[in-house]
């Protein structure tokens, strides 16, 4: 199931799968003034109890700290319900955030192509 949205919302749900997945779309830069749509779009998700929940941010242009702020704030409730946060289809341009905020250890990355966890390509 997809969901539309309107342009200016970050976040779309876009399935949840047999095996307890929920996976959420993020479509624009998350930041301070995005942050609260993406923390009730993610509240919602974390609601459904999901083993994982896959947040794909293939169409998120960019993220500042009190984004990555938000993506740690899911990360700890999942593991406090012993569900797992994965970030898929992570930009260049995020990653290095995560890198410079040095959370880019604790976050499970997958590609967009694969189940496997794996960094994305810095370039």
């Amino acid at each position: 199931m997809t969901a539309e949205r309107a342009p200016q919302e970050p976040a779309t749900p876009t399935a949840a799968s047999p095996a307890g997945h929920v996976e959420v779309l993020v479509t624009e830069r998350l930041d301070v003034a995005s942050v609260r749509r993406c923390q009730a779009m993610l509240a919602h998700a974390l609601s459904r109890h999901p083993a994982r929940l896959i947040v794909d941010l293939s169409r998120c242009s960019g993220i500042d700290a009190t984004g990555i702020g938000v993506l740690l704030d899911a990360h700890r409730a999942l593991w406090r319900q012993g569900s797992r946060l994965t970030l898929r289809a992570v930009p260049p341009e995020v990653w290095r955030m995560f890198v410079l905020a040095r959370v880019d250890h604790v976050f499970d990355v997958v590609a967009q192509e694969s189940a496997a966890a794996v960094p994305p390509q810095a370039g």
